[in-house]
């Protein structure tokens, strides 16, 4: 069951509001680097005007770095001792301002959660109480007040990606009027509307504000010629980089905006950067840091006027982590030996074990990559004669789907116990997942992978009557279609669903 709740209610959770930051975050003054460790975090839960229910399952949920799916948020159960819930929160960063913890009742029901710092350093202690009226109360355990929060928990995220607001069309003529509605109308609004009148703390504030502009790059500015095709119908080329450089030169890359992640997808901005952008930076290859660094630096300056240290060591680790994670290609013995001379902090250790893991992974897949795009045509069940006799698991999904990577991930460690089974599972994606992407996917997947074009694709989803995804299909030995639905059920849930095909 708890995938369908982690599954839906992720994109909510990853900005879930704050009203204050816990006091021991706050108080700290020290630069915040990559350093790989621990945080101890506990919550009590007290009965105010209404009790807690019996049994209760709560959950803290952190900010993993360089991550190239559609979140970079983990979860974690914490146990329950002495009359509270207690664990200990893996970070790479020395406090981190994305993570929080959720109380749900045991069937997945949401109660109530709350956003807050882990620090490796100082406890997080966290007390809640539940009130009448859907109403929660928080602090810190070690402070008398509580403060009240909503039952319908805002996102500043959401709200700043759901705001109806863009560029008139009249702004859209020329680059020029178009980035500058984008700087002093259309942003400023969208982030009114993201905050709301919520009392958020400064710091935290200052770090998400930034953040929500580096994710409105990534997914407005950076489609300008899109856009215009969309909205106007023109045909227009990219415009010149002068126009990334307004937007940019505006954007602060101080350590705890460029460190602290704290939404999805933030590493695809700074790939723009490496990548999207038409300014010649090189790829790192088997170059030596400090000298990859000197040689990106001409062109990062012709979009970003002052680029900081932090800034540029990151770019470097996500230069390795593409090729990484992206690319599924190891690093080189020569680029493992770059990365152990430069870095000083554990920023290289979480390279090294990035690429550990592919490594592992890779070893441990086995995984069948079938392209059909250029087909107009897909018939399912003649395509499943080549598993005559074998049961089939269909997973209709896409590299964009949030809630597909989840499921596949949540799944992962029970898929182990398959391995030596004849249960197929079987992988459909369409053409709206990027080739390169869908290979890096696929090929850390065990099973077979096919990706159709969307005109098959549609007709394959209307057949069986879907409308989303992920979607799965459950076929028996004689390929009899016995269970299907939309919606992860949680690993009980899928793992009963492929014991009816098995026999």
């Amino acid at each position: 069951m708890r995938g369908n709740f982690l599954g839906n209610c992720m994109m909510v959770l990853i900005a879930a509001v704050v009203f204050f930051c816990l006091q021991a975050c706050k108080d700290r003054s020290s630069e915040n680097r990559y350093q790989i460790g621990a945080a101890q975090v506990s919550v009590t839960l007290v009965d105010g005007e209404e009790a807690w229910p019996d049994s209760v399952v709560v959950l803290a949920y952190y900010p993993t770095l360089f991550n190239l799916e559609q979140n970079n948020i983990d979860f974690i159960p914490l146990r329950f001792e002495g009359g509270k819930w207690c664990g200990e929160i893996p970070l790479e960063v020395l406090r981190s301002h994305g993570g929080g913890v959720v109380v749900l009742q045991p069937d997945d029901t949401y109660l109530t959660g709350v956003m807050c710092c882990f620090d490796q350093e100082t406890p997080s202690d966290i007390k809640i109480k539940r009130e009448k009226d859907g109403r929660f109360l928080w602090s810190a355990t070690d402070k008398n007040d509580y403060i009240s929060t909503p039952n319908q928990v805002a996102s500043y995220f959401i709200n700043f990606e759901r705001a109806d607001i863009i560029a008139s069309e009249e702004a859209y003529q020329t680059w020029q009027s178009y980035i500058s509605e984008e700087i002093d109308s259309i942003l400023p609004a969208r982030l009114e509307v993201a905050f709301g009148d919520t009392d958020i703390d400064p710091e935290l504030k200052k770090i998400v504000t930034e953040q929500l502009k580096q994710f409105y790059f990534k997914g407005r500015i950076t489609w300008y010629v899109k856009d215009l095709k969309r909205f106007l119908e023109l045909d227009v080329s990219e415009p010149p980089v002068e126009m990334y450089k307004e937007y940019l030169d505006r954007l602060d890359f101080s350590t705890d905006v460029v460190i602290d992640e704290t939404m999805p997808e933030l590493i695809v901005f700074y790939q723009q950067l490496l990548t999207r952008m038409p300014i010649g930076v090189p790829q790192i290859g088997e170059s030596g840091v400090a000298e990859w660094q000197s040689a990106a630096l001409p062109g990062l300056r012709k979009v970003i006027s002052n680029p900081t240290q932090v800034l540029l060591d990151k770019l470097s680790a996500v230069a390795y982590i593409t090729q990484i994670e992206e690319q599924n290609r190891p690093l080189s013995q020569q680029q493992i030996d770059n990365i152990n001379a430069y870095y000083k902090d554990d920023l290289g250790k979480i390279i090294l074990n990035r690429n550990q893991k592919i490594i592992d992974k890779l070893a441990a897949t086995q995984a069948e990559l079938i392209d059909l795009s250029e087909q107009p045509e897909f018939n399912l069940l003649d395509f499943m004669k080549r598993f005559e006799g074998r049961p089939v698991v269909v997973d209709l999904w896409n590299t964009w789907c949030g809630p597909c990577i989840n499921a596949m991930k949540e799944f992962e460690e029970k898929k182990q116990s398959y391995a030596d089974s004849d249960v197929v599972f079987l992988y459909i994606c369409n053409t709206s997942s990027p080739e390169q992407k869908w290979h890096s996917y696929a090929e850390r997947e065990s099973g077979v992978h096919v990706r159709l074009s969307d005109d098959a694709s549609y007709a394959l989803m209307s057949e069986y009557d879907f409308d989303a995804i992920p979607s799965y299909l459950f076929f028996d030995r004689k390929h009899n279609l016995v269970e299907k639905y939309t919606g992860f059920p949680g690993v009980d849930g899928f793992v009963g669903s492929i014991s009816k095909i098995e026999n």
